[in-house]
């Protein structure tokens, strides 16, 4: 489901806000309107940026144009400057709810959560059914274990928009977050109910296993997983560390070699997972090994940083 809300239509009436924003003339309007149309239609992003810029100069108050090129900064991974276009169509248009959720999801992206949830409960504030902005307050709720809060909004997109799968995932994972794992493995079988081979929540089922310390059923359900998507490597780094619970060792140390292979060999948790199979059957260098290339991976990897420099000492 897309977190974010493009403004595309071509029939949309502009209606100035007579003594917030400048009148500009009518020509500007439509000159305003075919850059816009230009942007929408533009094949590369070098050009919509030109042609929304353009629609903007053209009129400052087509409130739109900002909001779509803030969504062009998203993909280009410049939040700042989304969120300070999305802000201006807010200056222009004080109830326009798709910029304050998009506004939402750029603060979450910067890791303002608190910023987040003010604008995203302002978008649902204005448009109460707008489903998209309650899942995304969910899910910040969710990413400052505000469990309770997160349930409440994903149970609002249950009642406006039924049945949506990511959303169920979403109430599966806040469950698993309060270690509630009988209520998680509910939600996430209630969609392998329907689509037995939705990879997510086969997934989820069998990390579920795993925190109940029933590694054989964990096992069980990473192998449906793989079935599903053989070459799925979160399948197969958990499917390795079920299989090294269980003490199956070389299969374990198989799964993690295929997982970091497919990774294209740039996979610290992996080299990571690897290295504790190994530290476990006692091969003391190939965990030294293991536990290097993890951090030359991800210097910022603290565990593998600690048992780095633990072998080393050793």
């Amino acid at each position: 489901m897309n977190n974010l809300s493009l403004e595309g239509s071509r029939f949309f009436l502009l209606i100035a806000l007579i003594g917030s924003v400048p009148i500009f003339s009518q020509g500007n309007k439509v000159l305003a309107r075919q850059w816009y149309n230009r942007a929408f239609d533009a094949e590369t992003i070098e050009d919509k940026i030109e042609y929304y810029n353009n629609a903007i100069k053209s009129d400052p108050t087509f409130y739109k144009t900002f909001n779509n090129l803030a969504l062009i900064y998203f993909e280009k991974r410049q939040f700042q400057q989304a969120i300070e276009l999305l802000n201006k169509a807010i200056d222009v248009r004080p109830d326009f709810s798709e910029a304050y959720n998009n506004l939402g999801v750029a603060y979450k992206q910067q890791g303002q959560y608190d910023q987040a949830i003010a604008v995203l409960d302002n978008a649902v504030r204005i448009a109460p059914d707008y489903y998209i902005a309650h899942f995304n307050l969910g899910k910040v709720y969710l990413l400052k274990k505000f469990y309770n809060e997160a349930l409440e909004q994903f149970e609002i997109v249950q009642k406006i928009k039924p049945g949506i799968a990511e959303v169920i995932l979403f109430i599966g994972d806040t469950y698993l977050a309060k270690s509630e794992y009988k209520e998680a493995l509910k939600y996430y079988q209630k969609i392998t109910a329907h689509v037995p081979t939705h990879i997510q929540a086969l997934i989820r089922i069998g990390n579920v296993y795993m925190k109940m310390e029933n590694f054989e059923k964990a096992t069980e359900n990473f192998e449906i997983a793989l079935k599903v998507e053989p070459n799925n490597w979160e399948s197969l780094n958990q499917y390795g560390i079920s299989l090294r619970k269980l003490k199956q060792f070389a299969a374990s140390i198989s799964a993690f070699e295929k997982a970091i292979k497919i990774k294209e060999y740039q996979y610290a948790e992996g080299y990571y997972n690897l290295g504790l199979t190994y530290e476990q059957i006692g091969e003391g260098s190939s965990a030294l090994e293991n536990f290097k290339k993890a951090v030359q991976v991800d210097p910022n990897f603290t565990l593998a940083s600690l048992k780095l420099n633990k072998k080393k000492g050793d």
